[in-house]
């Protein structure tokens, strides 16, 4: 038996979430959470040997600091985590956070309830590697996803060279390769085409410093 305590932010969710787990046999939910702050503790208090956790929550992608910190303090417990968020560092950094499987929302239950299952038996479920999603007629360099992603958390173009350690006339130019390839003619659209797909997600970004 597992016993799982699910962590949602989304309360529709999170009630969907846990009434499929019920239904199932193998399955206990032993706590829900809406946000991962008492995670330990709710681990410890119900003895859970499973955790099934959203990325993001409204406090950001929390998750993953989350399951980082509940791994070096209970490693013998699986974490899954989840998101529907495309932002492609959250795979590799599940990873870096010794997150046991990921998932992307958009799957059936039948297929979630497989990768617990899998889960709890010590294999590790990831996506397939992802492409750096293509915004235009070509794909984005890690460089310049790096350069919008500065962009979108409000950097000027000085602040983005000077976090990066190049040239701002290094990080010009990576703006207008980001523009040409994407074929967007302002860098301000373009950011508020990302933030607003989740190809780009600012809450892993520390704000730029006032003054």
């Amino acid at each position: 038996m597992k016993r799982i305590v699910v962590v949602e932010d989304q309360l529709v969710l999170l009630d969907s979430l846990a009434r499929a787990l019920e239904a199932e046999e193998d399955f206990e939910v032993v706590a829900t959470l809406q946000d991962p702050a008492t995670l330990p503790q709710a681990v410890e208090k119900n003895n859970a040997n499973m955790v099934l956790m959203d990325v993001c929550t409204v406090d950001g992608p929390v998750g993953l600091e989350a399951a980082a910190k509940l791994n070096a303090s209970h490693p013998d417990v699986t974490v899954v985590l989840m998101t529907a968020m495309p932002d492609v560092t959250f795979v590799d950094a599940a990873k870096q956070a010794g997150v046991t499987s990921f998932v992307y929302k958009n799957i059936h239950t039948s297929e979630l309830l497989s990768i617990l299952r899998s889960s709890a038996n010590d294999y590790s479920i990831y996506p397939p590697e992802p492409k750096i999603p293509a915004l235009g007629y070509n794909e984005l360099s890690e460089r310049e996803i790096e350069v919008l992603r500065l962009v979108c958390a409000g950097f000027t173009r000085k602040e983005i060279a000077d976090r990066m350690t190049l040239s701002e006339n290094t990080i010009k130019s990576n703006i207008s390769s980001i523009l040409t390839k994407t074929g967007y003619q302002s860098i301000a659209r373009l950011a508020l085409y990302a933030l607003s797909s989740g190809f780009i997600v600012v809450d892993q970004v520390a704000p730029p410093t006032e003054g």
